[in-house]
């Protein structure tokens, strides 16, 4: 039964586990990208490796699943999403080379990240915002405020 929880615990923390260790490279590279580089050039390269990476995903991990009936499924929050993160990753990578450090920007980022999701949990889905998490937002922007110059 102890065994049974360990596991459970693992999976729970396991998406945690893989964003940190994604993100990290992540930003990494990011920040080395050469400037001389177009980033929409380099993005379709980084594209174009995620889309042969996640349809050898899915063939690996859904064995019987046609792909084609399951493209037929996909509604508008895919191509939402796509525009998300181009938006993203721009933003990253244009971040950087404005200049900013990577320790700063990515806390920046994270923390306003954080207090939007905060006031679009409560206003669209009726998180509620308790005193604690008002004290961690104040914090963070505090964080923030020591950790940057502005």
């Amino acid at each position: 039964m102890k065994d049974t929880k360990k596991v459970a615990k693992l999976n729970y923390l396991a998406p945690a586990i893989l964003m940190v260790a994604s993100r990290v490279p992540y930003m990494i590279i990011q920040k080395v990208t050469p400037e001389t580089i177009d980033p929409y050039v380099s993005l379709c390269l980084c594209y174009g490796v995620c889309l042969i990476v996640v349809i050898g995903m899915f063939f690996l991990t859904k064995k019987g699943q046609n792909f084609m009936l399951e493209l037929k499924k996909i509604n508008w929050t895919a191509p939402a999403l796509g525009i998300c993160l181009v938006c993203m990753d721009v933003s990253v990578l244009l971040m950087f080379r404005m200049g900013w450090n990577l320790s700063v920007g990515s806390v920046l980022l994270y923390v306003l990240l954080a207090i939007a999701l905060v006031i679009v949990g409560a206003v669209f889905y009726k998180e509620k915002v308790t005193l604690k998490r008002l004290v961690g937002i104040i914090m963070c922007i505090v964080g923030v405020i020591l950790i940057s110059e502005i």
